[in-house]
């Protein structure tokens, strides 16, 4: 008599157990074999990803993720480990920047290829004295910045329109410039001898109009050629990392205030200074970082940035590898992470099914 209500309270154990288990951790769905991953960007569609190969092979490479194959490799395209790469928003062009594309002989700032052939369809070429650094997530804006004396401005341009936006700051030693996933704002990090020296400024890309200066004389300096800037999909709040202390600092968009920092769990930095390393769910209300748990960083810690708490752990194939960048699809649905490995081993991707959230 006594034996069926053990087991039952057994069995109901052991389920919520694993109920608990799936709620705060989640296993990665695909795990690719890819040599020298960089920065990646998912097709809208989700069925693609589009991987940089960064610095030996030069090459970017579209993964058919229904069969887990390359389908197409683009080579010969000179890029840096920070330059970007995304897709058209009908997913039809693979857009990436690149300071050569040697197969067509010629220097282009910014290429289109067509997403099925791997053929170049359009290339367009900043004119002289400005340099690209960055564009919106669908490529319908790009932002441009001066140099020498023209080094304050910044330009955002509708690439169908050819309408250009001029945005003045202050002529500095060096500046990170980023635009917001929809292009509708432009955020800087500008670097000066004196204190403060780091001002984060905020500006409205349509109209050019400076929203906030954001300043605090302990800040010291981003990493070096690291965007350092991550702006959420809705467009309210920014991750800053790097200032100071390997810390991640969250700040509001509206009103300029800061809303809290996560800070490392030991004295090494938490992300990598290579590519995008925290990357925003499509919420806004919830952001992706790389572990700071020593020999985890395979895995991926989901934090909900309203309360500074980490609400869920993506496990990763543990390998000895340091993680890279980080993607999510257009979709919200699936989140990548890329890993290097050593110069003679080939690194990894993993990717995960972004699990549900409570708000």
């Amino acid at each position: 008599m006594l034996f069926f209500p053990l087991r039952r309270t057994a069995v109901l154990c052991c389920l919520a157990i694993s109920l608990l288990g799936r709620q705060l951790v989640a296993q990665e769905k695909i795990h690719l074999t890819v040599r020298s991953p960089g920065v990646m960007a998912f097709n809208p569609d989700g069925k693609t990803l589009a991987v940089l190969h960064y610095p030996r092979q030069q090459a970017i490479t579209l993964w058919d993720l229904e069969t887990q194959q390359p389908k197409i490799t683009i080579n010969d395209v000179l890029m840096s480990a920070f330059d970007k790469l995304s897709f058209s928003y009908d997913g039809k062009q693979l857009v990436f920047r690149a300071s050569e594309v040697r197969r067509i002989g010629k220097d282009a700032a910014l290429c289109f290829v067509d997403a099925n052939s791997g053929q170049l369809v359009k290339d367009m070429v900043i004119k002289p004295g400005n340099i690209l650094v960055d564009f919106s997530e669908d490529a319908r804006f790009f932002l441009t910045r001066g140099t020498g004396m023209e080094a304050d401005s910044r330009t955002v341009t509708e690439f169908a329109t050819g309408k250009r936006t001029v945005l003045k700051g202050e002529k500095t030693t060096r500046t990170t410039d980023v635009l917001s996933p929809d292009g509708s704002l432009v955020m800087s990090a500008e670097y000066f001898n004196e204190a403060p020296k780091i001002r984060l400024r905020v500006w409205e890309g349509a109209t050019g109009k400076l929203r906030h200066t954001i300043s605090h004389k302990d800040w010291i300096e981003l990493p070096n050629d690291n965007p350092g800037l991550t702006i959420s999909p809705d467009n309210k709040i920014v991750a800053v990392y790097g200032l100071p202390h390997l810390t991640l600092r969250f700040f509001n968009l509206d009103t300029g205030k800061e809303l809290g920092k996560v800070a490392s769990a030991y004295g090494k930095a938490i992300w990598p200074a290579l590519g995008p390393d925290v990357v925003f769910l499509r919420d806004s209300k919830h952001i992706a970082i790389v572990s700071s748990e020593e020999e985890k960083d395979h895995h991926l810690d989901i934090w909900n940035v309203a309360e500074l708490k980490k609400v869920k752990t993506l496990t990763g194939t543990q390998e000895k590898m340091g993680a890279r960048t980080l993607a999510i699809s257009p979709d919200g649905r699936y989140i990548a992470r890329s890993s290097s490995h050593s110069s003679k081993a080939p690194g990894s991707i993993s990717i995960w099914e972004v699990p549900k959230l409570e708000p």
